[in-house]
């Protein structure tokens, strides 16, 4: 069985290995890392691509470019809109897999024309959970270096850590689409909606949510440590998400976790 310090080795060869990667880069703990070693291991031969989409928070945005100053590594951003796609709209339980077949459909363009190779930073425990999109990385050739490795969240963080990365344990975060259960068609004005509701939890404190859309209930889920820490801001918080478009609002009585909705309730 590798160590960890065997994975980090086995994920610089794999860099030296290609020569030039392209890292899809995130703000994320994952894509950091991940970007971190190709910056250490490639130099300039190490480029990063950054996705501006609907799907994504402004805050999210944000916080990506100033994870990147801080790297010191120089984002080329594209814009992608998903939501001009009626297979992935339509919000089949293949959202994930459509989604990820148009983004990176586009990056692979994007590094084929520069003759390099197009990175992830999906991790081994990823396997494990829901993860559709996953078969379409596969399917388009994309490097997943964590992935290959074996190399789980609880190692990625611990190495963020080492080396002194400010985001080692950013809470997990993705895509505003995951919010809506599958059979729901995806608009802009629901993502608008969810993240404005999210944003306004967030600044009442409460750093791991997720506001899960059901029509005119807003659902809300945060971790069990959280539970009596929302209870007891009721109505603070009730205060907060008026004008988030939502009529009704729920705390889920069971604590965050991944993949937390896309079934209709």
């Amino acid at each position: 069985m590798w160590n960890v310090e065997n994975k980090v080795e086995a994920i610089r060869e794999i860099f030296k290995d290609k020569g030039k990667v392209l890292v899809c880069f995130s703000g994320g703990v994952d894509s950091t890392l991940l970007s971190f070693f190709a910056k250490e291991t490639l130099g300039e031969n190490a480029e990063f691509i950054l996705i501006s989409s609907p799907l994504h928070s402004e805050d999210e945005l944000k916080e990506a470019h100033q994870i990147a100053s801080f790297l010191g590594i120089v984002l080329h951003q594209i814009e992608i809109n998903e939501l001009s796609h009626e297979e992935f709209v339509t919000n089949s339980q293949e959202r994930c897999y459509m989604c990820k077949k148009i983004r990176f459909s586009k990056i692979k363009t994007i590094a084929d024309e520069k003759g390099t190779f197009v990175c992830e930073g999906s991790n081994y425990d990823d396997l494990n959970d829901f993860r559709p999109g996953l078969k379409a990385l596969k399917e388009l050739g994309i490097l997943s270096p964590f992935i290959e490795v074996k190399m789980r969240k609880d190692e990625i963080r611990l190495l963020a850590q080492k080396y002194g990365l400010p985001n080692w344990d950013k809470a997990p975060s993705a895509c505003l689409a995951t919010r809506i259960p599958f059979g729901v068609r995806i608009d802009s004005e629901t993502l608008k909606r969810i993240e404005k509701a999210e944003r306004a939890l967030k600044a009442l404190g409460f750093r791991h949510v997720r506001a899960r859309y059901h029509g005119d209930l807003l659902r809300i889920e945060v971790p069990q440590e959280d539970m009596e820490g929302i209870l007891f801001k009721r109505k603070e918080v009730l205060e907060a998400l008026k004008g988030t478009g939502f009529r009704f609002f729920s705390l889920d009585l069971e604590p965050y976790r991944p993949s937390g909705l896309s079934f209709k309730i």
